[in-house]
């Protein structure tokens, strides 16, 4: 049964998965470029240019793949709750709310997704001793694109059983 005061946009699930963070200046959040727009197809009407410009994004996404297995935190099998909003998880060493993180996690499946984004720390709290961290710290996604949200969303729901 659901909370009828429980205002949070996205469903939330414990899960033990393949996830990483590493603290980042503000800067380097701040010099991601926006997403481009998705093009109007009306704009294209030449097909090729339209088949083109569609192989373009397909290159993108195969390159960021492939420089991303470099540049990506760490990962460990770590339990943590999800959300298509944020994540929150142990750790070791106190960070402050404010601080940002670079965060990347494996979501399970037949395609397995790759993330990697950054966060904002929006809270941390000391726990007694525990084989998760002596911290546990709450993270609001920040530059998380729409089809890496979808896809953390629908996973939640396939965990979920909903």
């Amino acid at each position: 049964m659901s909370d009828p005061t429980d205002k949070r946009l996205y469903r939330r699930v414990d899960v033990v998965i393949p996830f990483g963070f590493r603290p980042v200046d503000r800067a380097a959040v701040e010099a991601i470029p926006s997403p481009r727009p998705p093009r109007d197809a009306s704009e294209s009407p030449d097909p090729l240019i339209a088949m083109l410009e569609r192989i373009d994004v397909k290159l993108d996404r195969i390159l960021d793949r492939l420089e991303s297995n470099d540049r990506w935190p760490p990962l460990q099998n770590m339990p943590i709750n999800l959300s298509g909003a944020g994540v929150r998880f142990g750790c070791e060493s106190p960070m402050t709310p404010g601080a940002f993180l670079e965060l990347a996690l494996v979501l399970p499946g037949d395609r397995p997704a790759r993330i990697c984004t950054f966060g904002e720390v929006v809270r941390q709290t000391k726990r007694g001793r525990s084989r998760n961290g002596a911290y546990e710290s709450a993270v609001s996604f920040v530059a998380l694109s729409e089809r890496d949200r979808e896809s953390i969303i629908r996973y939640t729901f396939q965990v979920s059983g909903r």
